[in-house]
Formats: C-alpha cells, structure tokens, sequence
C-alpha cells in the first residue's frame, strides 16, 4: 500500500509533464509555458519595439530554470537574435548581423500568425517559424501546446492567414491526441 501511495505521489508530482517525455524537447516546452507569464504574441511586440525589425521566429526554451523566448527579426539590412525573460519580459539579450538571406515577405504578420494557431489548437504557441515551402508559397510552422495538454503541429499561410495544417502529434505511446476543432 505505501509503494503504491508512494508511486502514486511520485507520478503527480511529475504531472502532465511526464506524457511529453517522448519527444524530443515536449516535456521542456510544456514545463516553459506553464512557468511563463507573458504570451509570445507580448514577447513578440518587445522584441519588434525594441529593434524597429519584423520577426519571423519565435521559440519558448527553458533554459537552466530560466524559461526564455528566443525571437528571430529581420529589416533591410539586419538579422536579430532577441532573448527575451518569459516571466517578467525583460529583454535579456540582443544580437545583430548583416542578413546573409532576406526572409521571404508575408502579408501576416508573426503575432497574426500565433493567433491563428492558439485559436486553433485552443492552447499556446512553444514554437513558430517562417517557412518558404517548394511551390513558393509562405507559411508560419508552428507548434501549439493544447490546454488539455495535447500537441499540435497547425501551419498557418503568410500570404492570407488561412489554416493550411492542423495535425495532432502523437504521445510517447504513438497515440495521437484530439483534433484541434476547424
């Protein structure tokens, strides 16, 4: 009885975290956001204030217990690297360059972009990137934590907003969580 209240304690303590350990950095992702305070879309608007630049990538890092944002932005001649503090939203560092390759132009915006993924997969944003796709078209990649805790892969298009994609991504057990309602 006491290995079993034991074992049973154990696993609540680990909480949900524990059904993300199969993938790759899902158990990080999903440990980072609950210990966030601020959204991507806020950490996004900081970044884009501070450098006058467009961003195009965002990814939520728990990093040595510090949970960061980790924000990509480009402008006709820059690249920026913005780490931002997902607690309390200071910036906590900047990096620029000269741009090697231009990004590809979108009419939606990153912040648009997560909106239309959180809407979708009824959670968060852990992780957004602008992609050029073959066929030339634009689209945002994105991964979504559901509030149930499912995870979701939604690819949103740069040029209208539309949802392209909406998959749900397998457990570690290989079962695939809910759909995200269209």
């Amino acid at each position: 009885m006491t290995k079993t209240l034991t074992a049973f304690g154990l696993a609540a303590l680990c909480g949900s975290s524990l059904a993300f350990a199969g993938h790759g950095h899902g158990h990080k992702s999903l440990a980072a956001l609950e210990q966030s305070k601020i959204s991507a879309a806020q950490a996004i608007a900081t970044a884009e204030k501070d450098t006058g630049a467009t961003a195009d990538s965002i990814d939520l890092k728990l990093k040595r217990d510090a949970v960061i944002y980790e924000i990509e932005l480009f402008d006709s001649a820059q690249e920026y690297e913005i780490r931002i503090d997902a607690t309390s939203g200071e910036i906590l560092s900047r990096k620029s360059g000269q741009k090697a390759n231009p990004p590809a132009k979108s009419a939606v915006s990153l912040s648009q972009a997560i909106e239309t993924a959180e809407g979708q997969g009824k959670g968060k944003v852990v992780e957004a990137e602008l992609e050029g796709r073959r066929d030339g078209s634009v689209v945002y990649e994105t991964k979504v934590i559901g509030s149930d805790g499912s995870r979701y892969d939604i690819d949103v298009s740069a040029s209208d907003g539309k949802v392209l994609r909406s998959e749900a991504r397998p457990d570690k057990h290989g079962k695939h969580g809910k759909r995200p309602p269209a």
